[in-house]
């Protein structure tokens, strides 16, 4: 077996080596990519899910907001009426002030759902893929290494063979 036969076979060798290992990497990163791609729209679907329940609490106890300030000012009209002063001087106050407490309650409200849907969304996936391995890369690599161990071993048949 000659040197160049030795050479030629370690390149074929090396040459299958690196295409097969360039085709797993890629699969393999495929795969990832896939799995990442999947993995993140499931989180997405789950913070959307979160953020809607966080927009529909932040509604009903608005409404329940205004149903109590609504309560309050019926009250104050009723007591007003019955005591034949109208709706001036203190219970012009009262309803004012429950208008404030109301405003400001809702305010709060809206900006604790805010915090809420920040928090949901801080937890979003960043980056939904990060490579296993570079196909190149990892096909240079075996097919270097192939051709070394090609090189090896037909080196090792010519000891034996008494070399020519």
């Amino acid at each position: 077996m000659g040197a160049e036969a030795i050479i030629f076979g370690s390149l074929g060798l090396g040459g299958i080596g690196a295409f097969t290992s360039y085709e797993q990497a890629r699969r393999q990163n495929a795969q990832y990519l896939d799995a990442a791609e999947r993995s993140a729209a499931l989180q997405n679907r789950a913070i959307e899910t979160q953020q809607r329940q966080i927009v529909q609490a932040e509604s009903l106890e608005a409404r329940k907001l205004s149903a109590r300030a609504h309560q309050v000012r019926s009250r104050l009209r009723v007591a007003a009426g019955e005591s034949g002063l109208g709706l001036g001087g203190t219970y012009e106050n009262l309803l004012q002030q429950t208008d404030y407490e109301e405003a400001v309650e809702r305010e709060i409200l809206s900006r604790n759902a805010l915090a809420n849907i920040a928090a949901v969304r801080s937890r979003a996936p960043r980056e939904t893929y990060a490579p296993n391995a570079s196909p190149l890369m990892t096909a240079m690599s075996a097919g270097l290494n192939t051709f070394a161990q090609g090189l090896q071993i037909g080196s090792t048949l010519q000891q034996i063979g008494g070399g020519s």
